[in-house]
């Protein structure tokens, strides 16, 4: 069609922009993963289409709109190249055309997922940065304000979730970095950025009028748990789930209630700082938060706790390093399969009375992650009844060897010490 328009055959056969952005549209959503053969085609079809409106007296019908710079953004996105997705908006104001807030989101989830898919530290640290910084311009710049002098950024939800999403992403990769010291620096940045970002859209009251925009909202107080549990900081986590649960409990807050993940990223703060702490005793302070806080949000119906959420309270008892941790990590072990057993060291039944009311839907089977943080407490814990210990050992080996789990290869060493055990014990048969 473009052939035969250009080479006059057929006047009739005039391309429009909504020709450019059905092809263009199509092209990239046939395309897959970070291929950038979709926005490199995209983008020469820009040019193309640029170049028709330039030399045909610039008719109404050929010229490129907010949509057809927004495809080419989305493809630069996709491809894993935000720099030129923002040389795209860029290019599109320059051009005069009016962005709206998808263009500028577009922009500013390029960079969230770039953080997400770099491999260091420091490349992810970059795109945070690069946000933020495109996050001022955008809200000062008198290129991003229309003929009134009205500002074109106007942030919603999604805006904010994508500043919090990229410190949140590029969080993960503070582990490559040189120290202990250097990973909680990068960890307690991440996440006062996160939280401010957070606290910006609570207090922005353009948003509150916005409606069915809960589950966002409830999406970004999780990924803002997540980035303040790494640091292992209880305090502020019981800020935040404080004021998730008064915005719940409030008027028309019930798209906000918690979820399963909301309980394992609080959890997920008393491992961090239990595995921080050299006090024993704060260990246990931080082991008891952790089953609180399984009692309080467990107990609601929107959250179902799964075997990621005994994994985590059972690492907070192993931590802890308690004289009483061998049986509350027996408790949870059980309960989480909904077969209260007779308790190992006495004949009589026990109903579990601190999670009686916990119900599942279906039984809980535990993974290696569980066999392994049990195990490891078992091993490992300070109670010197040996017998205790076998008995607990050999039920959860033949619990293993019935559910067709072995264990973690990569911990040989942990291996070699469970059957030192056994074997010193004289209670050791080799399968």
């Amino acid at each position: 069609m473009l052939e035969d328009f250009k080479s006059g055959r057929n006047q009739f056969c005039r391309p429009d922009v909504a020709s450019f952005g059905t092809l263009m549209a199509a092209f990239s959503k046939a395309s897959s993963g970070s291929d950038a053969s979709a926005a490199h085609f995209n983008e020469q079809l820009l040019d193309v289409l640029i170049a028709l409106y330039n030399q045909n007296n610039k008719p109404p019908e050929l010229r490129p709109n907010s949509r057809i710079y927004a495809i080419v953004m989305d493809s630069w996105a996709k491809a894993n190249e935000p720099q030129k997705a923002t040389d795209t908006l860029r290019r599109m104001i320059q051009s005069n055309v009016t962005p709206n807030m998808h263009n500028y989101n577009t922009v500013l989830n390029a960079w969230a997922r770039a953080a997400k898919s770099e491999d260091n530290a420091s490349s992810s640290n970059t795109a945070a940065q690069q946000l933020e910084t495109l996050w001022h311009e955008f809200s000062t710049s008198a290129e991003h304000r229309d003929s009134n002098n009205n500002p074109l950024f106007q942030p919603n939800r999604f805006s904010y979730l994508a500043r919090v999403n990229v410190w949140e992403r590029g969080q993960r990769f503070a582990r490559d970095a040189a120290s202990f010291d250097a990973v909680k620096k990068a960890n307690v940045q991440a996440a006062q950025k996160a939280l401010q970002a957070l606290q910006e859209m609570n207090n922005d009251t353009s948003l509150s009028r916005d409606t069915g925009d809960g589950p966002t909202k409830l999406h970004m107080y999780n990924r803002v748990l997540c980035a303040v549990s790494r640091t292992g900081n209880l305090d502020e986590t019981k800020q935040i789930l404080n004021e998730l649960l008064s915005s719940f409990l409030g008027p028309g807050g019930s798209e906000l209630a918690p979820n399963v993940s909301t309980l394992n990223f609080c959890l997920n703060a008393c491992q961090y700082y239990a595995s921080s702490s050299s006090s024993v005793d704060e260990r246990i302070a931080a082991a008891e938060q952790a089953e609180a806080w399984f009692e309080e949000l467990g107990t609601m119906p929107s959250v179902r706790p799964n075997v990621v959420s005994y994994n985590a309270i059972i690492a907070c008892w192993r931590k802890s390093n308690a004289p009483n941790a061998i049986e509350r990590v027996w408790e949870l072990w059980h309960r989480m399969q909904q077969k209260p057993l007779p308790s190992p060291s006495s004949n009589k039944d026990t109903s579990f009375p601190r999670f009686a009311h916990r119900q599942h839907h279906h039984p809980l089977h535990p993974n290696h992650v569980t066999f392994d943080e049990v195990l490891q407490c078992i091993l490992y814990s300070p109670n010197q009844n040996h017998n205790i210990k076998l008995h607990f050992i050999h039920q959860v080996l033949d619990k293993m060897r019935a559910a067709g789990i072995s264990l973690d290869p990569s911990k040989v060493s942990f291996h070699r010490e469970i059957q030192s055990f056994l074997i010193q014990n004289k209670n050791w048969q080799a399968n």
